[in-house]
């Protein structure tokens, strides 16, 4: 059937689909892809991880000028396969010159071979960004204390700091 698609004002984009596009084999609605077309049947589940991955890539790249989601910004992707490959889920955050974006992901629902759902949670306009940290973690925490203290207790810091963009929206 026709897809709908929700839309995201502040990130002037669609933020989530619901659809049903046949991406690899499966008994899906409309669903014809066989694997003899597009290489062999995956060995084992890590070759199916890969198979499912470069589809949902190719299908990004395909819908790019709706979505405008640079394939370059995606992270590594976490993927579940279930039910033998019946139910798959597909995770992967946004990435900036290698620094991730908090709180901006796609994820994608595969079911029968079709993709279900896609979503873009924060995806919006990179512009320019710093392609590395304007000071280090030592002035940060340095900041952070004198903004705090001495109205405020600081308990400690995370052991695993790290740099990432913060989304944020104008207006």
């Amino acid at each position: 059937g026709p897809a709908t698609a929700f839309y995201d004002a502040r990130n002037a984009r669609v933020s989530s689909m619901i659809l049903s596009v046949p991406l690899v084999p499966g008994n899906g609605a409309g669903n014809r892809l066989r694997w003899t077309g597009l290489g062999d049947r995956p060995a084992d589940e890590g070759a199916m991880k890969v198979a499912v991955w470069t589809a949902v890539v190719g299908y990004l790249q395909q819908q790019q000028s709706g979505l405008r989601v640079d394939v370059s910004e995606l992270g590594a992707p976490r993927i579940g396969i279930f039910e033998h490959g019946t139910f798959i889920q597909v995770y992967t955050q946004r990435m900036l010159n290698g620094i991730p974006v908090r709180d901006s992901s796609v994820s994608a629902t595969i079911n029968n071979g079709n993709l279900v759902l896609l979503g873009l949670r924060n995806w919006g306009d990179a512009g320019s960004l710093a392609a590395s940290a304007a000071i280090s973690l030592e002035e940060a925490r340095r900041a952070v204390s004198d903004h705090v203290l001495p109205e405020g207790v600081i308990h400690g810091y995370g052991k695993d700091a790290h740099l990432e963009y913060i989304p944020m929206v104008s207006g």
